[in-house]
């Protein structure tokens, strides 16, 4: 597992913090969430539940996704204008990911609680309570900033987002860690 939350912890970097040139993007999104179908898909490896199918099923939609929005930014870059539907696909993309991190968190706290580690599977519920909340707040912000233009309020989710995504980073970089050592403890 720990290689599953590690090519996990790259997909979401990638997602994070990839950079633009003009229309075209150096590791474009959908090589994040690839990554993170790839990353989820091992840790199925060792440890198979409910959460973790829909976390796979969900990186793989948001990867299709990716793919296909860059395409039509590519094709489309000049003439989406502000047609409202278009300018709110984002926020279906981030209903998508807040879908695929919960499941993700679930898995992850039901393979905690399976083995024996009850404590470390209720930090990871309460660490999923927070980032549900945080990353509802900050799509609501995002929606309004979309309806109405305002292009301080994007600035501020933009940044709110960036801060959120790092601490998911690390949240995965922590279940990494929880996993090697319970790999060290059982003599794995």
């Amino acid at each position: 597992m720990f290689e599953g939350y590690r090519i996990i912890f790259w997909g979401i970097f990638i997602t994070t913090f990839h950079i633009n040139i003009g229309p075209l993007q150096i590791l474009p999104n959908f090589l994040g969430y690839f990554l993170i179908f790839m990353g989820i898909k091992s840790l199925m490896e060792e440890f198979t539940s409910e959460d973790l199918i829909k976390a796979k099923t969900t990186a793989l939609l948001l990867g299709i996704y990716s793919l296909i929005a860059g395409v039509l930014d590519l094709v489309l870059s000049d003439s989406r204008g502000a047609f409202l539907p278009v300018v709110l696909l984002p926020v279906v993309a981030a209903m998508l990911e807040l879908f695929l991190f919960y499941y993700l968190f679930r898995g992850s706290a039901v393979f905690l609680k399976e083995s024996g580690q009850g404590e470390l599977a209720d930090s990871c519920v309460a660490k999923t309570r927070g980032y549900l909340l945080l990353f509802i707040l900050l799509t609501n912000l995002e929606i309004v900033g979309l309806t109405f233009q305002l292009q301080s309020l994007l600035t501020v989710f933009a940044i709110a987002m960036i801060c959120l995504r790092i601490w998911l980073m690390a949240t995965i970089s922590g279940l990494k860690n929880t996993v090697s050592d319970l790999r060290i403890q059982t003599g794995e």
